[in-house]
């Protein structure tokens, strides 16, 4: 028995004296610009080919990084075997945040499987005495870049697409308008836009992004949506992003003119209400449903009901409030008034299409009061 152990490791050793020792392989790195902006998205890609399937070879890569000068991120990690050979490939994506020549070195780190861990696994030894790798550290040329400064920290190809509502409106409707930039650009960068205007109360919905990274940084859609609610006449100043055009190689501005919005008052003299030749009273829902949301609850509580009728609770009002709600409009509007924190998401959905009853909408807003 001794014997045939004997012969197993002479065997064993043959093979990992072949395979450990008789693969090799080579590392190559993509063309890159040599010359770029700030904040510009550089494409880096390393190729390690091996001259077999490399069974006993693992490959690590330095890991994404953010750092004062660069921000490093993993676009891609690939293995495959190709004519029988293993091929290990790592994409990068490369910011640099500063003007001036920049280097920067990247190390792999190659992990080979060694005789000894082989021999236990094979002859079942619980033995913990020994590496069960080698490590090599492969220090690669370094990428050597002029940076020049953009001046933003916005950089790529943009589109500015504003969605407005028709600039006249009725107090107390809300002014809805949307900022939707399209294209390529680290979308994380962009400005916070903010508004605050006399007598206006303004609504702000979270960001929305839609992006990915790609080999030329990130790619995809930014939207912003505001409500605008007010009695009277107001403006909404003018809107500009500047930013570093990749493609012009110069900053370039986006730009929205300011918007006049024109309100029409809430409440109509009697003669409007009136039909002269009919001698009759016309009522017109459109004019004063407006201003009913804010007086309902006002009227309901100066009512002096008598004393054998039981008084309405405030949930019971607030149910009869939204239960004659007519259209969803009417409901955006009446929850933006009442509460818009507490109601955005229901807010949000009907914005977005995605009740397909009014009354499914009802039930959602009365399980949320």
């Amino acid at each position: 028995m001794k014997k045939n152990l004997g012969k197993i490791f002479v065997i064993i050793s043959m093979f990992l004296s072949i395979e450990l020792y008789a693969v090799d392989y080579t590392w190559s790195l993509n063309d890159y610009s040599k010359t770029a902006h700030t904040n510009e998205a550089i494409y880096l890609k390393y190729i390690c080919k091996f001259k077999d399937k490399a069974s006993l070879y693992g490959v690590e890569f330095k890991e994404e990084a953010d750092t004062p000068e660069y921000r490093l991120e993993v676009l891609r990690e690939d293995e495959k075997i190709i004519d029988g050979k293993k091929i290990n490939e790592f994409e990068f994506v490369l910011f640099i945040k500063k003007a001036g020549p920049f280097k920067l070195k990247l190390n792999a780190r190659m992990k080979k499987t060694n005789k000894d861990s082989i021999e236990n696994t094979v002859l079942g030894r619980d033995n913990i005495d020994y590496e069960e790798f080698t490590l090599k550290i492969i220090k690669h040329e370094a990428i050597t870049i002029d940076v020049k400064d953009s001046m933003s920290n916005v950089v790529g190809k943009l589109e500015l697409i504003t969605n407005k509502d028709t600039q006249n409106i009725k107090a107390y409707e809300p002014y809805h308008l949307e900022f939707i930039l399209k294209g390529n650009a680290d979308f994380s960068e962009i400005p916070e836009i903010l508004y605050k205007l006399d007598g206006v109360k303004v609504f702000a919905r979270d960001t929305t992004l839609d992006v990915a990274l790609t080999k030329s940084g990130y790619e995809g859609r930014w939207s912003k949506k505001f409500a605008f609610v007010a009695q009277k006449n107001f403006s909404i100043p003018s809107f500009d992003l500047e930013y570093f055009d990749l493609e012009v190689k110069r900053l370039t501005t986006l730009h929205m003119d300011s918007i006049d919005v024109t309100v029409e008052k809430a409440l109509y003299k009697k003669e409007e209400l009136l039909d002269e030749k009919k001698n009759s009273f016309e009522f017109k829902s459109d004019y004063l449903y407006y201003a009913l949301v804010f007086i309902l609850g006002f009227l309901l509580g100066k009512i002096k009901f008598k004393k054998n009728v039981t008084s309405l609770s405030e949930r019971d009002i607030f149910e009869r409030k939204v239960e004659n709600m007519k259209s969803f409009k009417e409901l955006n509007f009446f929850l933006v008034l009442e509460d818009a924190t507490k109601y955005n998401e229901i807010i949000s959905k009907i914005d977005s299409d995605e009740f397909n009853s009014l009354g499914k909408a009802k039930k959602e807003v009365l399980k949320r009061y």
